[in-house]
């Protein structure tokens, strides 16, 4: 895959959710700075760091990185999950 290809952003979301699954947070945070850097309008990139903030405890990060995600597309359900949970406060 090369970062020509149509679905490159999809595939590094998703290799970046496999990342943290497996607990290579240092890989998955790396890939995503970078492909957010490249690709700024990819909401699952930015909800994907979300979730990898969440799990690194970085609360304010995490909920920064979901609004930004619900902006590029409201109808991200990982992006309002993670402003729901109760350790990234309350949305209001």
């Amino acid at each position: 895959s090369s970062r020509e290809d149509f679905d490159y952003d999809y595939r590094a979301a998703n290799l970046a959710a496999v990342q943290i699954q497996m607990g290579k947070l240092d890989d998955a945070m790396k890939l995503l700075d970078g492909r957010i850097l490249e690709s700024p309008n990819y909401s699952l990139l930015w909800s994907n760091r979300a979730a990898l903030h969440l799990v690194l405890g970085q609360v304010a990060l995490a909920r920064a990185d979901a609004r930004t995600a619900l902006q590029l597309d409201p109808s991200n359900a990982q992006a309002r999950i993670i402003l729901e949970h109760p350790q990234a406060g309350n949305l209001h």
